[in-house]
């Protein structure tokens, strides 16, 4: 995906997996990648329940820790690379 992305110069993708398959893990490796590149300074994972924002913070915690992951659910105004949240914190953030 890389080599597209730097070949093509177009920056877009899609990710699809099933369920289990591994979609935070691939994400982690994927901002990894993009964060080593200088192709991206930050990053905002959207989950649609708290409990996935948890378990996402914990997995780049894992991962990618020098990425200081912040889960803005809990945590609105820490500094970090990574940011978690849930679709509704983010419009509640938007709306002020």
């Amino acid at each position: 995906m890389g080599e597209s992305f730097e070949k093509d110069n177009d920056r877009k993708a899609l990710v699809v997996m099933a369920t289990g398959a591994g979609k935070t893990r691939t994400v982690i490796a994927l901002c990894d990648l993009l964060m080593c590149c200088n192709w991206v300074k930050r990053v905002l994972f959207l989950a649609d329940r708290v409990a996935l924002v948890n378990q996402a913070v914990n997995a780049f915690k894992r991962h990618l820790p020098d990425s200081s992951p912040v889960n803005l659910v809990t945590e609105k105004d820490t500094e970090g690379r990574v940011f978690v949240s849930t679709y509704p914190t983010m419009m509640k953030q938007i709306e002020r």
